[in-house]
């Protein structure tokens, strides 16, 4: 959907169907760069990073993304930054740092439960089957 949604707005900002089109120029490699690379570089370290963290945080930290594109755009193709940009950066920062608060308390209660579990298996959480370490009940 975001596609469809994309093309057709692009479409209403851009009506000349030449600039459309895709020459063996700096445009074909600007698209194959971003599509092929840096999406591959995201994936691993999305891979990499719920590998060593666990799920959460790697949702936690996605709406992260608006707020540095905000300041990015301000910064580097001179955008205005308006007060509603400001203050949703910062509810989002906020929220993250309450996420990140209660899931520190919630690996520390843990911790003192089960006091033989590695903090890694604590975030992670396998199942009983997977590890021979994990306490049965």
């Amino acid at each position: 959907m975001a596609a469809i949604f994309s093309t057709a707005f692009a479409f209403c900002l851009e009506r000349d169907l030449t600039q459309w089109k895709l020459g063996w120029n700096i445009r074909l490699f600007t698209v194959a760069y971003a599509g092929i690379v840096i999406s591959g570089i995201m994936v691993v370290v999305i891979a990499w990073c719920v590998d060593k963290k666990g799920p959460l945080y790697v949702a936690a930290f996605n709406p992260l993304n608006l707020f540095f594109v905000a300041i990015a755009g301000s910064f580097m193709l001179d955008e205005k930054l308006y007060l509603g940009s400001i203050i949703g950066g910062l509810l989002i920062v906020c929220g993250l740092y309450m996420v990140l608060w209660r899931k520190g308390k919630e690996i520390k209660n843990m911790k003192q439960l089960i006091p033989s579990l590695s903090l890694h298996e604590i975030i992670v959480m396998r199942s009983p089957t997977e590890d021979k370490n994990f306490p049965h009940t």
